[in-house]
């Protein structure tokens, strides 16, 4: 599961950063220009958000070839931006379909961060309106229609069909007196205790499932070295080894791949609760948290958050952070490669934090909420890690029997082999 999601996350990487390598679009600017209006008066939504990078292509190349300046520049994107945006909204009210709004908001998202205080922002762009008249509307004003549309859609939507997200949300931040420094915050930390205190009994299966394949390593090793190659250290029989292995799992009751059920049992959960918070992410603008209000600037350079609707940098990094203490303590399906799948996860959590610097429109509640959830596993790992483990019992023996720890029977150390452990388990399991 590990190498499949860092594989999607490097494969979503390469084609952000590198894009198609098809032919090249040999139009001029002012003719994919004029393409896109008449996609914006003929309200063909996906084809105008095709165009959308080749236009901004077509842009740096006369941005390069002094036919622009930097400012015109940006000012041409932003234009474009908004005949997008604009076309997507429109489309979106025409059908009535709520991810085509959503669709408009995140074409503006990006720009909303960094244009907003510009005069640009304001510079009126001639569109389609919901008549399907020519208006001029600059990106603010656009803005300001999409999120206001967008906020009554989200109040009334039901996710997946049982859930009125919004209002499950809203309850939360009310129950504590809708106060902005403290209840939209709170509201994370209360919603993240919710979450674990329901997926507790699967995160201590899971955690309890890896302390048992723990317990089989030394096991598991002498196996693999017993199939290996002294010379070439390659193993010589993979299919014989795979097999005793199973055998040994088998004996011990035990299934390697119990450990993901209780993941992917969890998943639903996890989803639900992200499309219920994003249902509310207009309204913590109304929130603060710490230095995350409308009278900070920047830490070191570092630009901070007016409000919790908005992407705080420092946030992302201490989630970045926290993600990556709670993958280290979360159990591996094979004890003899702990250090191999440890940093495929350390590197998986490093990517998806890295990826979130560049994701316009996230929300710091989100943030915020990812991180008491990160702390409270952290919490949970450590608990259920503290705890005594009972030896392991052999359940596929007509005799019965465990496998003794060393810290729960005294033995003479010349009992062990030179690896300390797998002498005393070869004896012991003949």
């Amino acid at each position: 599961m590990q190498i499949l999601l860092i594989g999607a996350f490097i494969f979503m990487a390469f084609q952000i950063f590198n894009g198609s390598k098809g032919p090249t679009d040999t139009r001029s600017r002012s003719e994919v220009w004029q393409a896109m209006v008449k996609q914006n008066r003929e309200m063909l939504d996906l084809d105008i958000a095709k165009n959308l990078p080749i236009y901004n292509q077509k842009v740096d190349e006369d941005l390069k070839t002094s036919k622009l300046t930097a400012d015109e520049a940006k000012t041409e994107k932003l234009k474009a931006v908004v005949l997008v945006s604009a076309t997507q909204f429109r489309s979106g009210q025409a059908w009535n379909i709520d991810a085509k709004v959503d669709r408009a908001y995140q074409t503006l998202a990006g720009p909303f961060e960094a244009e907003r205080n510009h005069e640009r922002w304001s510079e009126p762009v001639a569109v389609r309106g919901e008549s399907g008249a020519v208006t001029q509307s600059s990106a603010k004003e656009l803005y300001g229609n999409v999120v206001a549309d967008l906020s009554v859609r989200n109040e009334k939507a039901i996710v997946w069909g049982i859930f009125p997200g919004h209002a499950l949300i809203d309850a939360l931040v009310k129950a504590t007196g809708s106060r902005p420094w403290f209840s939209y915050a709170f509201a994370g930390f209360l919603l993240a205790m919710v979450v674990r205190g329901i997926i507790w009994p699967l995160a201590w299966k899971q955690y309890m499932w890896g302390r048992k394949m723990s317990q089989l390593g030394p096991m598991v090793k002498e196996i693999q070295e017993k199939y290996k190659d002294k010379k070439t250290g390659q193993v010589k029989d993979q299919q014989a080894m795979g097999a005793e292995t199973m055998a040994l799992y088998k004996e011990y009751g035990i299934n390697p791949l119990a450990g993901c059920a209780p993941m992917l049992i969890q998943m639903p959960l996890f989803l639900m609760v992200y499309q219920c918070m994003w249902k509310y992410k207009f309204d913590f603008v109304q929130g603060y948290f710490l230095w995350v209000h409308p009278g900070s600037q920047s830490f070191l350079g570092i630009p901070l958050a007016p409000n919790l609707g908005e992407r705080d940098y420092i946030l992302v990094f201490i989630y970045m952070v926290s993600m990556i203490v709670t993958t280290l303590l979360q159990p591996v399906s094979d004890p003899t490669q702990v250090r191999q799948q440890r940093m495929i996860g350390v590197t998986m959590a490093v990517v998806f934090g890295i990826g979130m610097f560049f994701w316009p429109g996230l929300p710091s509640a989100f943030v915020l909420y990812w991180i008491f959830t990160n702390i409270l596993a952290t919490i949970q790992a450590l608990i259920v890690y503290r705890m005594p483990m009972p030896p392991l019992e052999k359940v596929q023996t007509t005799k019965g029997g465990s496998f003794p720890s060393q810290s729960v029977i005294n033995v003479d150390p010349d009992f062990f082999g030179k690896d300390g452990g797998s002498g005393a388990t070869r004896k012991r399991r003949k």
